[in-house]
């Protein structure tokens, strides 16, 4: 039988020995041995060539125990040794480009070589033209580029799942810089204040020294960055975010208010309505209030009561942000929210959330991406919550009218599955926590037992990548922010800023200006 060989000048690694499956095969290794992660190729006879990946690398030896003792006695032994690898299938390209398994196993026998840089990139659908591409890192251990397709991003959602400390935040950061660098529009609901460093260039020197490997240079990103806070006291540099006071739906004020939509707490708010929107064109919710205080039923008092407590959040205004000014063409909001009580973040979400999806719908803003940090806040899968319906439509209806979702999470187990399932694209960090581990499981297809392992001992900085334009999953080190990290923890004694020396921020008077 003659086994076709890959013409390359380069020698093989090995060649197939034992049982050969379609999914797996093992090779018995020259001396040019591959490293766990390392890419292969092999000729197959029907479909030509077909990309493995080296899960594992083994080593028996001769060595028994009384050669054992006699190296220990100090005495000179010789030791026999063979290396083999575990090879998992990745696939190869039909003619249609879609990437498929092989059909019949390998020949034991057939010689494995290094796969090409270009093979890789081809095969694992990293061929992303440059107009849509998100360069995020480098597959781990290679200089193979890894870059997402936006379109496929805003299009089939994405999540960031990580443990406390595993880089989550600093993922997010760098889509963020890609998004402003393809004039990608973008929202970030951001609990904690993060993503406005996004605006300054990135000096801390060790970062600078590592970011000629990823051909990159310090950049802030303020010329399209734009902040709105829920409260201004504790962000006094951003714009003032409130909602729409006037005409909020019998609907939307019952879920607000707590109630639920057939009760009779909401047949007080239906009628009242009716009675305004009989009377004039226009209302507020302060009318609402003073109209449900003169039905005759005592179960007012408890409506009243909970719009007064909504009306005191200061966050619905007639003169509201407006969501054309919140979504322009490649400019990227960040939603502060720091310093905002917890009942008035959700009311804020909810409502948001409503807005941008009509807006959307009606072709009023352009398509765009949403990211919500702390997700399992505003989704949670075991509690009810104000934004659990939206974010639900958001997840199952927005892709088709171009309205992305980036769910950002530590704790993945308890965010609903109804919204994690949605996300087509996955960028998973270290997560240790077992019932995380088994929602991660869950919820991304193509994951390996191996890579399910290895989740558990990523170190910071390393994801795994999977969905979208990837077409299987791949390690992946994060590329370094160009712009400064706002979510580095703090320490408790901090030593003295470094700030990276000899770098032009400015390369010419306009930029500078």
């Amino acid at each position: 039988m003659t086994v076709n060989v890959l013409e390359d000048e380069q020698s093989p690694i090995g060649v197939i020995y034992g049982t050969v499956s379609t999914q797996e095969f093992k090779v018995a290794l020259s001396q040019d041995s591959p490293v766990r992660g390392e890419y292969v190729v092999v000729e197959h006879e029907l479909h030509g060539p077909v990309l493995g990946q080296v899960i594992e690398i083994e080593t028996s030896s001769d060595l028994t125990f009384d050669k054992a003792h006699s190296i220990s006695m100090g005495m000179d032994v010789n030791i026999g040794e063979k290396s083999a690898a575990v090879v998992n299938v990745l696939g190869f390209h039909d003619e249609r480009g879609v990437l498929r398994a092989p059909s019949t196993p390998f020949h034991p026998g057939s010689p494995v070589l290094k796969a090409p840089d270009d093979l890789v990139k081809q095969i694992l659908g990293l061929e992303v033209p440059e107009e849509r591409s998100a360069y995020i890192g480098k597959i781990e251990g290679h200089d193979i580029k890894v870059s997402l397709d936006l379109n496929k991003l805003v299009q089939r959602h994405l999540s960031v799942i990580a443990m406390t400390g595993s880089g989550k935040s600093y993922v997010v950061g760098v889509l963020l810089e890609e998004f402003a660098k393809r004039g990608v529009s973008a929202l970030v609901i951001d609990p904690h204040g993060e993503y406005t460093s996004l605006m300054h260039p990135n000096l801390d020197q060790t970062d600078c020294r590592q970011m000629s490997e990823y051909d990159i240079k310090p950049k802030g990103y303020s010329n399209v960055i734009k902040e709105y806070a829920l409260s201004q006291a504790d962000n006094p540099d951003a714009l003032p975010f409130t909602l729409d006071a006037i005409g909020l739906s019998p609907e939307e004020l019952a879920e607000l208010a707590g109630f639920k939509s057939t009760g009779p707490h909401a047949g007080i708010i239906w009628r009242s309505v009716d009675r305004l929107r009989s009377a004039r064109p226009y209302y507020t919710l302060r009318d609402v209030m003073y109209t449900v205080e003169l039905e005759k039923n005592n179960l007012k008092w408890s409506i009243i009561n909970s719009l007064e407590h909504i009306d005191s959040m200061g966050i619905f205004s007639e003169d509201p942000t407006r969501v054309k000014d919140l979504i322009k063409k490649g400019q990227v909001s960040v939603l502060n929210m720091r310093g905002a009580p917890a009942q008035m973040q959700q009311v804020a979400v909810t409502q948001l959330g409503k807005d941008l999806f009509e807006a959307r719908k009606a072709g009023r803003i352009p398509p765009f991406m949403l990211v919500v940090e702390e997700a399992h806040n505003y989704c949670p899968q075991t509690e009810a919550s104000l934004t659990n319906r939206i974010f639900r439509t958001l997840a199952s209806e927005g892709r088709k009218f171009g309205l992305g979702l980036c769910i950002v999470s530590q704790r993945p187990a308890k965010v609903d599955k109804n919204v994690l399932s949605q996300c087509g694209t996955q960028v998973i960090l270290k997560v240790t926590n077992p019932n995380d581990l088994k929602a991660v499981v869950a919820s991304v297809e193509g994951l390996t037992p191996v890579m399910a392992k290895e989740v558990q001992r990523l170190p910071v900085g390393v994801a795994i990548v999977v969905g979208g334009s990837v077409a299987r999953p791949i390690f992946v080190d994060i590329r370094v922010r160009e712009s400064r990290h706002g979510g580095r923890s703090v320490d408790v004694l901090p030593d003295e800023p470094e700030e990276c020396p000899e770098i032009d921020l400015f390369s010419d008077k306009e930029e500078e200006e």
